[in-house]
């Protein structure tokens, strides 16, 4: 088995400790900052100001020490050669990334039901509960703006750059991997890391960061904003209730309702949208999943050696375990 050399394993390790570190104290400054508001100013505390508390603070740190900590000769930067997307190609490859999506979603639906009945109570999303509380404007300024533009930047441009020469495949699994970790919960974990490694893989076949950003946008504004539009329209809020507290017959009246309402006709065709795009997306894979295509890098690691160089290393497996712990106590407490 061929040796890897020492220069892999402090890379990802420096970048398993900076990433560590980004993630305690944008957790800690998060808590902090939201804590001294609610003792100081209480009433000002609403759920507009917790997301934009928690988004600035996240994004503003992560400049910070993902800047400074990820600069410096011993972490070689790597130029990745530039192609352009035409725009029916940026739509082809977004119904193929959405496919991926609703599939890892199932998966993790299926996982998150399995745990949540062995435990007796059900797991919950904690981002789609606060998305439903959060004002529209609130919700399209940090989910569809900001999060593509710093989450793209902080888990593809700066990692991708600094680990292609040692393979893609690790590169991009590795993108995947601490995207999906950093979410923080087992309901968003399968389908972050999916669709993080796609993201990955389009950074490296065009060498523009625009690409991803738009396709986290426009995934971000399918999930969010649009779902959250045909939720409201529907009352899912007053239909959940009457579920919980109301009688059969209650329940009846309220589907009743929902189907002759105007709601029921934006929910459909929300319906019909999705189905389309998933449609589209499978057979798109169907045709071009032989065309997916790995480079040989120079310093290429051997498949052998891959998992003990990439996350076998303190670096690495401080940030695993920071997050492995949060899901845990999410999913669990």
């Amino acid at each position: 088995m061929n040796e890897v050399n020492p220069q892999v394993k402090y890379t990802f390790s420096r970048i398993g400790i900076i990433y560590s570190i980004f993630s305690i104290v944008s957790t800690v400054l998060q808590i902090l900052i939201l804590n001294v508001v609610q003792l100081f100013s209480a009433e000002i505390l609403s759920v507009d100001m917790q997301i934009i508390i928690s988004s600035s603070t996240l994004y503003v740190i992560g400049l910070l020490v993902l800047g400074i900590g990820l600069s410096g000769d011993k972490l070689m930067f790597n130029m990745i050669d530039k192609h352009t997307m035409k725009p029916w190609d940026i739509l082809k490859v977004f119904c193929m990334c959405y496919t991926l999506l609703i599939a890892s979603n199932l998966i993790g639906t299926v996982i998150t039901t399995v745990i949540g009945i062995a435990k007796g109570s059900p797991i919950e999303n904690p981002v789609e509960s606060l998305a439903l509380e959060t004002s529209i404007p609130v919700l399209f300024i940090f989910t569809v703006v900001c999060a593509p533009i710093f989450e793209e930047l902080f888990f593809r441009k700066f990692l991708v750059d600094r680990t292609i020469q040692y393979g893609e495949v690790p590169c991009m699994l590795v993108s995947g991997l601490m995207f999906g970790l950093f979410h923080g919960n087992l309901s968003q974990f399968p389908y972050a890391f999916t669709i993080g490694a796609f993201f990955a893989y389009i950074y490296i076949r065009t060498g523009r960061i625009v690409y991803p950003i738009i396709l986290h946008a426009i995934v971000n504004f399918m999930g969010s904003i649009a779902g959250i539009i045909v939720l409201k329209a529907v009352d899912y809020d007053a239909l959940m209730q009457i579920s919980i507290t109301g009688s059969e017959e209650e329940m009846l009246n309220g589907l009743l309702a929902m189907f002759t309402d105007r709601g029921f006709l934006i929910l459909m065709i929300y319906e019909v949208i999705v189905i389309t795009i998933v449609i589209i997306g499978l057979v798109l894979w169907i045709l071009n999943f032989k065309k997916f295509r790995f480079e040989v890098r120079e310093e290429e690691l051997p498949k052998g050696n891959r998992f003990a160089a990439v996350l076998g290393n303190p670096g690495m497996i401080a940030f695993i375990a920071i997050w492995l712990i949060m899901i845990i106590l999410n999913t669990f407490l």
